[in-house]
């Protein structure tokens, strides 16, 4: 399927299965390395059976959870070779036999070293549990405060106001909205990463659209980081789809792009 017995988990976008009458194959090629379990019910009276979900393996080092909770029954209509269920992997899901998340190729963003500088001149806490306003998104536009352990639905943002984040390696999206008219109480990114290196970095801003809040644009503005948003906006995208969060009405920006 893929010309070679090897590919690396980036390429690895998506599976599907395929079922004629009571027999079930994949629909992927057995790479070298990678395996795949699978969980579920079969109804013995029909050819129906319950997909619970798939775990995908590579070499015995490697496990991706995108298909964790599936829980969809699925039957072949016909004698023929139908697609019973396919799925898009998602790269970010990828994580360690140690159950941390992978480094995104090793493309981490360290914070620069002149904007370092000034942090500590300035005694910047690198602790955003301790900077209020900090959250981490957990859902559909919902946070939770690192600070206070609070819950919060992300508000809409005005023309002067927009929402810093950071993408750790560790899997979460930290957060803080800044109002662009206070200049001095703007958190850095570099306080919201703690200091470490990042997979991407930027702004969003939220609005209210048809009824219900959406975020309507994401950049990679990010002075302190200055990440390759071409390269790592991709892996936010994705990150926004395992919460829940529709970008149907996201533009995407980063330097040097054409939008």
């Amino acid at each position: 399927m893929f010309g070679r017995k090897n590919i690396t988990l980036l390429e690895i976008q998506g599976i599907s299965f395929h079922q004629v009458g009571r027999e079930t194959s994949f629909g992927a090629d057995f790479l070298n390395g990678l395996t795949l379990g699978v969980a579920g019910t079969i109804n013995s009276n029909e050819d129906d059976w319950a997909l619970e979900s798939v775990t995908l393996i590579a070499n015995d080092i490697y496990s991706n959870t995108t298909f964790k909770h599936i829980n969809k029954w699925l039957h072949a209509p016909s004698s023929h070779l139908d697609t019973v269920w396919s799925g898009q992997v998602l790269y970010t899901n990828w994580i360690n036999s140690d159950k941390k998340p992978i480094d995104l190729n090793s493309q981490t963003y360290p914070v620069r070293w002149m904007p370092y500088i000034g942090d500590i001149m300035r005694w910047r806490s690198y602790d955003p549990s301790k900077i209020p306003g900090v959250g981490q998104l957990i859902g559909k536009l919902i946070g939770h405060q690192l600070s206070s352990g609070q819950s919060e639905k992300l508000e809409s943002n005005t023309t002067t106001s927009s929402y810093t984040w950071v993408y750790t390696p560790e899997g979460s999206l930290i957060y803080r909205r800044w109002d662009k008219t206070n200049h001095a109480a703007y958190i850095r990114h570099s306080q919201l990463g703690s200091g470490r290196p990042v997979i991407c970095a930027g702004e969003f801003k939220v609005i209210d659209h048809q009824l219900q809040s959406v975020i309507s644009m994401v950049n990679d503005a990010s002075g302190h980081y200055k990440p390759d948003g071409g390269a790592c906006l991709r892996y936010v995208a994705e990150k926004f789809e395992a919460l829940g969060i529709s970008t149907e009405h996201t533009e995407w920006k980063w330097r040097d792009s054409a939008s």
